[in-house]
This record gives C-alpha cells, sequence and structure tokens, in this order.
C-alpha cells in the first residue's frame, strides 16, 4: 500500500490498515548536500520532515500496537553520517543525529513494554541516491570544504558497496533485531569503511579532525593519505 511518512493521515491510514504489526523498518530517507549556511531553512524542514519526523510518525503509529501485545521491533535505518560529520553534510547528519537520538530515548521508554528499538548504519551504497546528490554551487564561500567533500565522495562512490550485497549485509542486520539476537537502542555500522571512519573519528579527537577537513585541498589529500593509507584522488 502507499505510504508518505511526510503525511499524517497517509501514515494513519497505512497502519489502520494492518491488522496486525510485529516489526517497523524506517527506511525513507533523503540526502542532500551543503554548507550549514547555504542550506535555506525551507530545505532543512522539508529534509527533517522525512528523515527524522517521518520515522517518528511511523514509531508514534506503531508503538500503541506493540505496547498492547507486549512486543514488537523497531529498527531504524540511519547512516554512517549518523555518527561521523564531514563537511557539506551538515543538514543531512543533523537528521540521522536527531534520528539515533530519538530512538535511543524510545528505546529506554520501550523497553519495558517489551519493545525493541535497533539503529542500523549503512555506508555508502551504490543506488540512485548517488545522482540525486548535486555538489554545492561553485559560488559557495567555502571552495576547500566542498573539495574535500568531493574528493571523499568520489572516493565512496567508486568504492561503493554493490547494492545486492550490502542489502544482504543490511537484511541479516534486520532480521538479527527483528528476531530478537541483537541488542536494544545500539547502532549497527555496516557496508564498506564504515568501522574504520568511526574509529578514525575517535582517535584524532575534535580539533584534529575539524583541522583535517578544514585543510587546503592538498594538504587535507596528504593528511589522509599518512593518516590511513588511503589516496583519495582519481585512479
Amino acid at each position: 500500500m502507499a505510504l508518505d511518512v511526510d503525511d499524517d493521515a497517509s501514515v494513519a491510514a497505512a497502519f489502520d490498515g494492518i491488522e496486525r504489526i510485529d516489526a517497523l523498518v524506517n527506511n525513507a530517507g533523503t540526502s542532500p548536500v551543503g554548507s550549514v549556511e547555504e542550506f535555506g531553512i525551507d530545505r532543512w524542514k522539508a529534509l527533517f520532515e522525512t528523515n527524522l519526523f517521518g520515522a517518528v510518525r511511523c514509531m508514534q503509529a506503531a508503538m500503541a500496537r506493540f505496547r498492547a501485545q507486549g512486543h514488537g521491533t523497531i529498527v531504524n535505518i540511519s547512516s554512517i553520517a549518523g555518527r561521523v560529520v564531514v563537511p557539506m553534510f551538515g543538514p543531512y547528519s543533523a537528521s540521522k543525529y536527531a534520528l539515533e537520538a530519538a530512538s535511543e530515548a524510545l528505546a529506554m521508554e520501550a523497553r519495558p513494554f517489551g519493545v525493541r528499538v535497533v539503529l542500523i548504519e549503512p555506508g555508502a551504497v551504490r543506488t540512485p541516491i548517488q545522482q540525486k546528490t548535486t555538489p554545492p554551487p561553485r559560488t559557495s564561500p567555502y571552495p576547500e570544504s566542498a573539495k574535500n567533500w568531493g574528493f571523499a565522495l568520489g572516493y565512496d562512490h567508486a568504492r561503493a558497496s554493490d547494492p545486492s550485497l550490502i542489502a544482504d549485509e543490511v537484511a541479516a542486520a534486520v532480521r538479527e533485531a527483528v528476531t530478537g539476537g541483537a541488542p536494544g537502542a545500539r547502532q549497527r555500522p555496516v557496508g564498506q569503511g564504515c568501522r574504520a571512519m568511526i574509529e578514525l573519528r575517535e582517535r584524532l579527537g575534535d580539533d584534529a579532525w575539524q583541522e583535517l577537513w578544514s585543510a587546503p585541498t592538498a594538504e587535507f589529500l596528504e593528511r589522509y593519505r599518512a593518516l590511513t593509507g588511503i589516496d583519495l584522488r582519481p585512479a
């Protein structure tokens, strides 16, 4: 059945049309790009409408059923961007950080009712969303940040996980969550390079991470290679 997560009535009608619900997987999302300054407030609102409020609508609709029956699982598909922030992905990361915070809070609230909440964080995947990710405008006052982001994105997209392979990995994580094998309310990175990126962010700390990504592009590329052994420049 059709369900528009941005629309209260659509969500309510879809859930009313289902007799029994055992699991909810929130997967809808968009991933626009832009600096915090240049990303218009209307775009911020539209992004959060889908990535956060859409998931919250569905969680609210499911929770009454789950509480009444004494069990249920909510699996929220977040992103590696919900753990690690890079330039030009601030709005998207903000929406995923918010989803992760809401998920963790709900996990504590829902636990006494036998309801499990699990976050899954995929990395880059070769899907049509890549073609929908437009670069920052050339007139941006943040050219170095945009170029650093572009090199990293280009590298990730060139080596992105095959959709069929990562779908199997994500499906396995969802299945584990739904069948009760996964712990409640904690993140599970899935896909190419996710754990390595999280570990690098934790190892560098705030100042060094920010200095790395705000450096002039030539310096950024050399420092990134020295830190990770990865040359982000196209072969």
